[in-house]
């Protein structure tokens, strides 16, 4: 939520040079590959610095879009073995698996699931825009849910967590990785549809009681 309070700042620098913009990107992840998610989620600026070269690189690929895809065009496969390579060192190099969490300023390997989902985010980016002039309902109906699934997905997340600790549960799995992405998504674009149709029901609601009382 900072972040997109953050716009005008976001504003200002895209106006500027696009040397500036790469060398901002730059600077930042190696910022965030050591700093790593706050440990609980709960430190809010280390969130924010954490994510901000993730928010910078996508308005980067969206300034400058004509020049990202001539040069990646056909290239999404290198994307996905990147974010393969990146998931291997992690088995092979780091204890457990999922995201990285610790205090801001203590010593750690570099979080590379960061790399990864950049590398995953910049397969999709190539890989989906040969279905751009496509009408996919699927695929629409998920970009048009994308940022409410952006910000229900945590809440649902934690929600499964305490339901699955509740019935004392011990799954720690990929199988059970793949149902809570799953999951968290089909309940979001519920979430959505239903609040959607509560938003135009109360609207049409108003509109006819308004009519009513002019007549």
């Amino acid at each position: 939520m900072v972040i997109f309070l953050a716009a005008p700042l976001f504003l200002k620098i895209i106006r500027m040079p696009a040397r500036f913009h790469f060398g901002l990107f730059g600077f930042t992840l190696l910022i965030s590959l050591f700093l790593q998610r706050p440990a609980a989620n709960i430190a809010v600026w280390q969130s924010v610095v954490y994510f901000f070269p993730v928010f910078l690189l996508g308005m980067i690929i969206s300034v400058y879009q004509e020049i990202f895809f001539r040069l990646t065009s056909g290239k999404d496969f290198y994307f996905f073995l990147f974010a393969l390579l990146f998931a291997l060192l992690q088995t092979i190099f780091y204890p457990g698996f999922g995201n990285l969490h610790k205090p801001a300023f203590a010593p750690a390997l570099p979080d590379i699931m960061l790399l990864q989902k950049i590398s995953l985010c910049l397969f999709f980016t190539v890989f989906l825009r040969r279905f751009e002039t496509r009408n996919s309902p699927v695929l629409s109906k998920l970009a048009d849910t994308s940022f409410a699934v952006y910000f229900l997905h945590p809440w649902i997340l934690a929600l499964l967590e305490i339901i699955k600790n509740i019935n004392g549960f011990k799954i720690n799995s990929l199988l059970w990785w793949i149902f809570l992405v799953a999951c968290s998504v089909i309940i979001s674009v519920l979430i959505i549809q239903i609040y959607n149709k509560t938003v135009i029901r109360i609207k049409t609601l108003f509109k006819s009681n308004n009519t009513g009382c002019r007549v």
